[in-house]
């Protein structure tokens, strides 16, 4: 015969009650209280995730130094006296500009990824994102790319002025409704897509001036002819990512790289002088055309070499040398008062 068990022994998951009932003890509780732990945490994940996202829409590269640009122009381009509307007081339009800036550049990249989704999904370095990887829906990324498109315009209109608004608004026209459908048909979409992605300093010269002056469009042609050696020699480098999306660019048709080279020294060398005018229309000191002539004469020199023998480490150079460029031009613009 079975020796009986004392009601204590026999429940090992419960605490028993003096009359030999069995209710949930504190074993039980915790690992309720963990499940529930875990659940939280994990939909906590999940909008985080979703947040991560919805920001992954947003090319850094796009907004980011759009913003840049946005805030030197302004700060170089005078105190902001003519205004188209008047300033409201306790507005700090030093920093409404480049964040409108930025949300409307935003916006713009978001609506690209939305329009290019199936495209990003063949390509190596673009499969990751949001759209493409499927964790955004088209609807979702549409209403982010509208929320940020709008912030970004009430942001200018409102606080800044209403020229720097159109402007901006022209930026996201002009690069999610022409750029974007262009890019699958033609390689003259290159061309194209530079003129939105030369508007951000605009941006910030209206911003500062509330007038568009012979200084803004000097500023708009440096950074249309900068784009394009940089383009060019990234696109070279993913050449074949282009190519299994079908774009009909330079590159993906120029398996040498000759042409691809040739375009990106002949823009270099039309950016060298461009890049020396801000002297003579008193937007710099004299300092700047030797700090700007020395900048382009490396800059064409890593052209050259792309030319003299196309390859992927004399690309990434060129790449990497039109990065270090732009930032070096507005720090010497900045830093160079003029007489």
């Amino acid at each position: 015969m079975e020796p009986s068990r004392s009601p204590r022994r026999s429940c090992s998951r419960y605490a028993c009650t003096g009359s030999g009932s069995r209710t949930p003890g504190p074993t039980s509780a915790r690992r309720r209280a963990t499940r529930r732990n875990r659940s939280a945490r994990a939909r906590r994940r999940g909008r985080e995730e979703r947040c991560g996202d919805d920001a992954g829409d947003v090319e850094p590269h796009c907004g980011l130094p759009g913003a840049h640009e946005a805030a030197a122009q302004f700060a170089r381009g005078g105190d902001g006296r003519r205004r188209l509307l008047p300033r409201r007081r306790g507005a700090r339009p030093r920093g409404r500009a480049p964040r409108g800036s930025a949300l409307v550049a935003g916006g713009a990249a978001a609506f690209n990824q939305v329009a290019e989704r199936d495209l990003d999904e063949v390509m190596l370095r673009t499969r990751l994102r949001p759209m493409a990887a499927g964790r955004l829906t088209p609807t979702e990324g549409r209403l982010f790319a509208a929320t940020l498109s709008a912030a970004g315009l009430i942001e200018l209109a409102l606080r800044v002025n209403t020229l720097t608004a159109l402007v901006a608004l022209a930026t996201l026209i002009s690069y999610a409704g022409i750029y974007t459908p262009l890019k699958r048909r033609t390689a003259w979409a290159t061309l194209i897509g530079a003129v939105p992605g030369a508007l951000p300093p605009v941006i910030g010269w209206t911003a500062a001036r509330g007038a568009l002056t012979v200084e803004a469009w000097i500023l708009f042609g440096i950074v249309f002819l900068w784009q394009l050696p940089h383009f060019h020699a990234l696109s070279w480098l993913y050449r074949e990512d282009f190519g299994r999306a079908g774009l009909p660019l330079v590159a993906t048709r120029d398996p040498e790289g000759r042409r691809t080279a040739l375009h990106a020294l002949l823009f270099t060398a039309a950016l060298i002088p461009l890049s020396l005018t801000p002297t003579a229309a008193g937007m710099a000191g004299p300092q700047h055309v030797m700090i700007a002539g020395a900048l382009g004469a490396l800059f064409l020199a890593l052209a050259i070499r792309f030319l003299a023998r196309p390859c992927e480490a004399r690309a990434r150079a060129l790449f990497v040398g039109s990065l270090v460029y732009l930032p070096l031009f507005w720090i010497s613009l900045l830093a160079t008062p003029a007489l």
